[in-house]
């Protein structure tokens, strides 16, 4: 048996190549993500995942709106899921009017959760928001936007386990959001 010996140049040479093959071909692959925009309601964000966007039927907690679009998707966890509702009302809603409507979420979200660690209010630009972080009780994480401006009330919603909600996906779902004054189709 004849023993083949290797320069250290073509030791080297091989292992850039193969870890040149081992980069390009291998490893995970991050798929791009899909964004969602709605220039009538002011609205973009992105997901991860392909989503549904849909007019539905205006729910009675959001009385007197006259529209009332869900935007839903999955997130790269097993359970972690991505909710936008816009309900859009005939007239601007005052900030007295967001800071009240805050105070009943914040009372209801205590009222079901297991423990709620953020209660940040926010107002700045016409915009009035509530972030809040919450686990309920079967055991599902959730962090919430609660935002209104103009005649819109936004909720962006990501759910999951407790590592889900502490991902860099939730993240970076959360600051895709861009809310802008709408236009008028």
């Amino acid at each position: 048996m004849r023993r083949i010996e290797l320069s250290h140049t073509s030791r080297l040479v091989g292992f850039v190549v193969l870890a040149s093959l081992a980069i390009g071909c291998g490893g995970p692959k991050t798929s791009p993500w899909h964004n969602y925009s709605a220039a009538d309601l002011g609205l973009a964000a992105s997901f991860p995942n392909p989503f549904d966007a849909a007019d539905e039927a205006v729910p009675s907690k959001e009385a007197g709106a006259t529209r009332y679009v869900t935007v839903r998707g999955r997130g790269n966890g097993p359970s972690l899921m991505f909710l936008i509702t816009c309900a859009v009302y005939p007239e601007a809603i005052a900030a007295g009017q967001a800071s009240a409507a805050h105070d009943n979420v914040v009372t209801e979200t205590e009222s079901f959760a297991a423990s709620v660690s953020r209660k940040d209010r926010t107002n700045s630009n016409g915009i009035v928001g509530l972030k809040l972080n919450f686990a309920s009780n079967s055991a599902v994480n959730s962090r919430v936007e609660d935002i209104w401006t103009g005649n819109r009330h936004i909720v962006v919603v990501a759910e999951g386990d407790s590592t889900e909600i502490n991902s860099p996906d939730v993240d970076r779902f959360f600051q895709s959001i861009k809310i802008t004054p709408p236009i008028s189709k």
